[in-house]
């Protein structure tokens, strides 16, 4: 009886993957499991609230309600479509990480962890809040998803791989090419982040739209600030920039310049000439200079990662 109590109490102090490991349980009501309700709950509330805009007193589509109201940061709703890469590739990265040999990976257990699930649940709080025109509401849950995007995006820059034989790292020693990794595990969460971005932004014009502030001109050209001051700051700030949300933000400010162009006289009549050339000429700068410097910081980061691992390759041959 004793040595049964003492066994419990060992067990109570696993951990859920240990457990497992030691009793040989097939339990799957995992991390992994949870992104895949979530990311399926997200995907069917989108589309049917969302994009068919089928429900209980919802107000219209998003394509309706963005269009409703329309602000000078507004981009041309094809913009959008980039949303549809999202689902993509995140539903490559929910099937990919079911899988058994990315299941355990640490990138999945350490970095992304809980926090795709609870971007989801945000993202759902999002569309509903939006069809429903409560455009504050929707704010703060696309701020909530910007911060865990973030947060998700701190835990995956900070995995760290040991070093294996050969030279490799320790996905490789498993047969997971980095290369796989990024494009499953990493691309899919950054491109999120940078259309995030955009649509907070949006909301918050959307927001001063809604309650007739008189100077939007100048809530849009900090808007427009910000877009820059986050896309450089993604590039020249980290040892390993972020090369997908300048990258995100700069097809928004081509949306936002195409919305803009031709200017007809409905638009300056909403808004006034002066603002309307200034942003559309602003965001074509910010859009083009985003996309320049992404093309640049990659050649040079390419070049640098590439001279760097053959010194290691050379002195590591050196030491044996």
């Amino acid at each position: 009886m004793n040595s049964l109590k003492s066994m419990n109490s060992m067990n109570a102090s696993l951990s859920f993957n240990e457990l497992r490991y030691v009793t040989d349980v097939p339990v799957y009501v995992t991390k992994n499991a949870m992104n895949v309700i979530a990311f399926t709950a997200s995907l069917t509330v989108t589309l049917c609230l969302g994009v068919f805009g089928v429900g209980r007193d919802i107000k219209g589509s998003i394509s309706e309600i963005n269009h409703e109201f329309q602000t000078l940061i507004s981009p041309s709703f094809w913009t959008f479509s980039v949303w549809i890469v999202i689902f993509l590739i995140q539903g490559v990265f929910v099937f990919a990480q079911s899988l058994r040999p990315f299941r355990e990976l640490p990138i999945v257990q350490d970095g992304i962890k809980y926090h795709f699930f609870i971007i989801h649940c945000f993202h759902i709080g999002w569309v509903v809040s939006y069809v429903f025109k409560s455009i504050a509401v929707a704010a703060g849950f696309m701020l909530a998803c910007v911060i865990f995007l973030l947060l998700l995006s701190r835990d995956i820059y900070d995995i760290d791989y040991e070093t294996a034989r050969g030279g490799g790292t320790e996905a490789q020693s498993r047969g997971v090419e980095i290369s796989t990794e990024y494009i499953l595990f990493i691309f899919p969460f950054h491109l999120h982040l940078g259309s995030a971005i955009v649509v907070l932004l949006v909301n918050i014009n959307q927001i001063f739209l809604l309650h007739d502030f008189s100077n939007q001109e100048t809530v849009a050209i900090i808007s427009l600030y910000l877009f820059w001051l986050i896309g450089t700051f993604s590039l020249f700030f980290f040892p390993r920039p972020n090369f997908t949300v300048p990258l995100a933000i700069a097809w928004s400010m081509m949306g936002i310049w195409s919305a803009f162009t031709p200017v007809t006289d409905e638009m300056i009549e909403q808004f006034d000439r002066r603002s309307v050339f200034q942003i559309r000429n602003g965001a074509i700068v910010i859009g083009l200079e985003h996309l320049v410097f992404t093309i640049l910081r990659f050649l040079f980061h390419f070049e640098y990662s590439h001279t760097e691992n053959a010194h290691q390759r050379v002195s590591t041959r050196a030491n044996f």
